[in-house]
């Protein structure tokens, strides 16, 4: 169920941004990361 969760969780800022008609590089650049860090994020590769 954890990871049910997680998903959600991590689908959620990528709807948001998708739902604003962002890429990864301009959440990226709002925020001051490096896109690579958003793509991880939004692709599992890191727990945020």
């Amino acid at each position: 169920m954890s990871r049910e969760i997680t998903k959600i969780e991590r689908d959620t800022p990528r709807k948001a941004r998708r739902d604003k008609g962002l890429t990864q590089s301009d959440v990226a650049a709002i925020i001051g990361v490096n896109q690579r860090l958003i793509f991880r994020m939004e692709s599992e590769d890191i727990q945020v």
